[in-house]
This record gives C-alpha cells, sequence and structure tokens, in this order.
C-alpha cells in the first residue's frame, strides 16, 4: 500500500494540484512515483483553508486519518 503524507515546506514545482481531500482519495496514483508532491487545495469546500501539500511514500501502510495521511482508494 502507498499513501500520501502531509508534509509542510516550500516547493518550487508540484506533480499536482488537486481541488479537495475527497479527489485526493480518488486520484489514481498511476503515474506517481516516490516522492512526488500534490498540493491540495481545500478539505471539502472550496476557501476552506485546509488543503496542504501531500507527498507520495511508495509502500507506506498507514491509514487514512483524514489530515495528515490520505490514501487513495484505488490502493
Amino acid at each position: 500500500m502507498s499513501v500520501f503524507g502531509n508534509i509542510n515546506l516550500q516547493i518550487g514545482k508540484a506533480n499536482a494540484t488537486i481541488a479537495s481531500l475527497n479527489d485526493l482519495r480518488n486520484y489514481l496514483p498511476t503515474k506517481i512515483r516516490d516522492g512526488d508532491v500534490v498540493i491540495v487545495a481545500s478539505a471539502s469546500t472550496p476557501g476552506d483553508m485546509a488543503g496542504g501539500t501531500f507527498v507520495w511514500v511508495e509502500g507506506a501502510n498507514s491509514d487514512d486519518d483524514g489530515n495528515s495521511i490520505i490514501r487513495p482508494v484505488s490502493v
């Protein structure tokens, strides 16, 4: 299993920008490699200021906690 884990750092370029955490859960990780970065704009409602920057961690087995660890439904 692999998951997206939340990180707090400034980056120059993200691999993808996604609208919400639910969209991130439904994102198909077929073109993502270990260490790729995704920016999520919001948790559920546009402008809710609850998104974040996530990094793909190949082989991680953590459960989705709805906050800092988001597990795609496809894995």
